[in-house]
């Protein structure tokens, strides 16, 4: 199966991109391809220069360019058209990635072909550490690596989707992941795509998915760490 990573990007977050790219040096699976669409926002930037720049830096990289602003549901429309994957993993450019994620997104792709998209845990973070040596080793093998979804059939509600068999005891009450990272097959962007709205596009995104398909799994681990929007200065 051949792997795309698509990111949305606005122009202060390309020397955290140009990091996360340099992370993926650590990942026991690369992806083939990360695509990314860049928006001019902050700074007074020749993204087209930016473009040439990255393209020439990483060979795996491609670099759609915006000429005006353009929300994270727009950007990531545009990424995915032009991905070549089988799997599409949405992530944002000022996050880290965990280094087996892209592993265990295939290995549980091929083992449950019938599965549309994939959720995970998330943690917040202060800083970020782009040596990925922070990440605990994840068994593959663990049998209790996810949990199947259940639909609470109430389209673009946040957050959209319960956990079946899960102990909402052990857990703190927020939900246990970003709707920002979620995973899918490419056919599934065929039929649905990103509503063009500037807020909750991404929880909407993952509830019209899942209440389509209802074909959803949750990796019960952290597999990203996330910073606060914009907060890069």
């Amino acid at each position: 199966m051949k792997i795309s990573i698509c990111i949305a990007c606005v122009d202060k977050h390309i020397v955290l991109l140009e990091k996360f790219m340099d992370s993926i040096i650590y990942f026991t699976r690369k992806p083939d391809e990360v695509i990314v669409s860049i928006s001019p926002k902050f700074l007074k930037l020749d993204l087209l220069n930016e473009k040439i720049r990255l393209e020439n830096k990483y060979n795996n990289l491609k670099c759609l360019v915006q000429e005006t602003m353009t929300n994270a549901a727009i950007n990531r429309n545009k990424c995915i058209e032009e991905s070549d994957g089988d799997i599409i993993i949405i992530h944002d450019a000022d996050d880290v990635m965990h280094p087996q994620k892209c592993e265990i997104i295939e290995k549980l792709f091929i083992e449950y072909p019938d599965t549309k998209m994939i959720l995970h845990r998330f943690k917040i973070m202060k800083e970020r550490n782009y040596l990925l040596n922070n990440y605990k080793k994840i068994n593959i093998e663990k049998k209790n690596l996810y949990f199947i979804f259940k639909s609470n059939n109430n389209i673009g509600e946040y957050p959209p989707i319960y956990i079946t068999n899960y102990d909402y005891n052990s857990i703190k009450p927020e939900q246990p992941y970003a709707s920002g990272y979620i995973t899918i097959k490419k056919d599934v962007f065929k039929r649905i795509k990103y509503e063009n709205r500037n807020k909750g596009e991404d929880s909407c995104y993952i509830t019209n998915i899942h209440n389509i398909y209802n074909k959803t799994l949750f990796i019960d681990e952290v597999m990203a760490e996330y910073t606060p929007s914009l907060s890069y200065k």
